[in-house]
């Protein structure tokens, strides 16, 4: 969270107030004495437009719904900065979620018998549809391409409607 000394009048007696956006993270990269900086993408998490901020509670009672739900995952895909990690999305079924799409990243944990378990350690945003989740999941992919040098892309296009589709 940063501070913000600048603005004051938000609080009684004019004192300054906090930002409550969090800033967001930055990947230094040192390439032979040039130092370039790489933001995320989003602030996080990313929610859907009109939606009020999350409580640190509400962000790790979905965190939990996502961990307690494996057969959920839509997507996931490995983190190229992070090998112990992974992006995913999930689609929420449960009576409490109402198919809520989230986006995460996974940090898997490897026991002592060699069987890899995990948790999703951050919620990177909701979508209220699957092409949000996923292109939300894309970016934070590519930012792990762009800090690690690469020169493509992953990108998500959502297919074209077909005509006299019945679920639509």
């Amino acid at each position: 969270m940063s501070q913000s000394n600048e603005k004051t009048g938000g609080l009684p007696g004019g004192r300054p107030y906090v930002d409550v956006r969090p800033n967001r993270r930055v990947r230094l990269i040192d390439r032979g004495g040039s130092v370039t900086a790489f933001p995320e993408p989003h602030r996080t998490p990313v929610l859907p437009t009109g939606w009020a901020p999350l409580t640190h509670e509400q962000q790790d009672a979905v965190l939990r719904a996502c961990d307690a739900a494996p057969q959920c995952v839509v997507f996931r895909i490995g983190s190229l900065w992070d090998p112990e990690a992974e992006y995913r999305v999930y689609r929420l079924t449960g009576d409490h979620w109402a198919g809520l799409w989230v986006s995460t990243r996974f940090e898997a944990m490897h026991g002592h018998s060699g069987v890899s378990s995990g948790e999703n350690s951050e919620l990177l945003g909701l979508g209220p549809d699957a092409p949000h989740a996923l292109q939300l999941t894309v970016d934070f992919f590519n930012w792990d391409l762009e800090a690690h040098g690469e020169q493509w892309r992953l990108s998500a296009i959502p297919p074209p409607p077909i005509d006299n589709d019945p679920r639509r």
